[in-house]
């Protein structure tokens, strides 16, 4: 593996670093790309003009939006299945006949033809591509023909093959080798787009979400229904279907983690298939910039706008629906709502290990037309992979003391928690110590959140109930709330007992 160190040296022919697996020219700086031995995909970075050579393992490549206009005698691996050379006008597209190979047996993706321009001093000869990868979403859309010159081998003693790249206006610059970790604190920062870094995950290289990937042009009439500190939801139309799309905000492109963060969102979410799930429609990408997320549209917004709608009137019940209830939220009650909530967290405690969400809170339950119930927004959920976990997560009111002691040991008791502070906001219709807290750090009327977070931590702050809250829910949502994460129920009794009391409700 290449060094992790910058080294500058005067910009010649051909990369330096010939013990990177992978040459590639951005502009005036030559990048030496490193890729992991077991690694089956490789990622040009975008805004390279010149390919010098490839790794010679990966199964998948991918060389898109860089408006390249040269490929000239560059050596694809024979394991090649797929490669992706969309968004770029090449007039000069020269091969051997190995490779030629290779593109005819692999899948191209590109919108534009391939068709050179440049004199050809071997044989022109055509290969199959389409415009986008198939997907389970896209209409369906023929096959391009694409053209190729196929040349004579030129000899190398490096086992590269070398073309004169195009001339730059400058004459020195860097060589650059990308750490394979993201938190390397000393990358220099050679291009500012999200593409060029290497990510441990990279959503563009997954097999399991290729068939997910949604063009950009097919998500139209976009319209913003939501935007917050770290992301912007935009209501748009997908084949005649309304959904939702999520993307990272313009100040976030810059930090990696973020993206990072945002691509392991998409992974998770891709892997849920429950009623009380916010349902997984694809991903869709043209650069890591504009890279989204597309959700099924929940009409009825959040659970907290709900309850703050209805925070005045009080119509909703915790069990027999209310007749002065309006609209379809008539069949709608607390208890079916928390009955939703439990089923979601059940299902993402079932697995092995368990999925927590960290972020247990009513701004992420969604509603349907229906008014049912979803659990969304896993921008910080992870699997339980081992017992230590960082308190980075989550928001202070409906985090459970553990957390927020710093220990940084907890488990899926600490979802259980938030699910009774969540309990308490349907029973009171108001945000956890919204009466207490102050939103300046020294509120005259009540505590900062800091102070709060503190008490909560100590015990000496806990959820308030109405006093005619059901006996039955103020049990639970006590257990819920205990100190002793060992006490507390599983979700799965919650949700247990949650039906028992609904079931019960119901023959009375």
């Amino acid at each position: 593996m290449a060094s992790t160190k910058a080294v500058v040296a005067t910009l010649t022919t051909k990369c330096a670093n010939k013990t990177s697996v992978a040459c590639v020219v951005n502009g005036t700086t030559e990048v030496d790309v490193p890729l992991s031995s077991s690694s089956s995909s490789f990622y040009v970075p975008n805004g390279v003009e010149y390919i010098e050579y490839f790794p010679s393992q990966p199964t998948t490549m991918s060389v898109s939006t860089n408006e390249m206009t040269t490929f000239d005698t560059v050596t694809l691996p024979e394991s090649l299945q797929s490669i992706n050379l969309d968004i770029n006008d090449y007039d000069v597209f020269n091969v051997d006949a190995p490779t030629f190979i290779v593109l005819k047996n692999a899948s191209v993706y590109t919108d534009r033809i391939i068709r050179p321009t440049a004199a050809c001093t071997g044989t022109k000869q055509t290969f199959n591509g389409t415009p986008f990868p198939p997907s389970k979403f896209s209409k369906p859309t023929s096959a391009l023909l694409h053209t190729a010159c196929v040349v004579a081998p030129v000899a190398a003693t490096t086992g590269s093959v070398y073309r004169p790249r195009p001339s730059f206006q400058s004459t020195r610059g860097q060589v650059i080798t990308l750490s394979q970790d993201p938190r390397y604190p000393n990358l220099p920062n050679y291009n500012q787009d999200a593409s060029t870094f290497a990510y441990r995950y990279d959503i563009r290289g997954d097999a399991d979400l290729i068939n997910f990937r949604i063009p950009k042009r097919e998500l139209q009439n976009r319209s913003v229904c939501g935007s917050g500190g770290f992301a912007t939801v935009y209501r748009a139309t997908f084949h005649d279907q309304v959904v939702a799309v999520k993307e990272l905000t313009a100040s976030m492109h810059a930090q990696h983690r973020h993206i990072q963060a945002f691509m392991h969102e998409i992974k998770l979410h891709a892997t849920l298939n429950h009623g009380n799930i916010v349902r997984f429609i694809g991903a869709s990408w043209t650069t890591l910039n504009d890279l989204a997320v597309v959700s099924e549209f929940m009409s009825e917004g959040d659970l907290r706008d709900f309850l703050a709608r209805d925070a005045v009137p009080q119509h909703l019940p915790w069990f027999q629906p209310s007749t002065q209830q309006e609209g379809r939220g008539q069949f709608c009650t607390k208890l079916s709502l928390a009955v939703n909530l439990a089923d979601a967290v059940t299902y993402l405690h079932s697995f092995d290990p368990p999925i927590l969400h960290r972020d247990l809170k009513s701004r992420n339950v969604l509603l349907s037309d229906t008014f049912t119930a979803k659990l969304t927004d896993f921008g910080i959920s992870r699997e339980l992979a081992d017992d230590t976990m960082t308190t980075e997560a989550g928001t202070a009111a409906w985090t459970a003391p553990e957390v927020l002691t710093n220990n940084g040991h907890y488990n899926e008791k600490a979802d259980m928690y938030s699910f009774g502070v969540v309990l308490s906001e349907l029973d009171t219709w108001q945000i956890p110590y919204s009466s207490t807290s102050s939103q300046s750090s020294n509120g005259p009327n009540g505590y900062s959140n800091v102070q709060m977070a503190m008490l909560v931590a100590a015990g000496k702050l806990a959820p308030s109930f109405r006093s005619d809250c059901p006996p039955e829910v103020l049990a639970l949502a006590r257990a819920c709330l205990g100190m002793d994460p060992d006490s507390r129920p599983t979700a799965s009794i919650v949700a247990y007992e949650l039906r028992r009391l609904q079931s019960a409700k119901v023959r009375q």
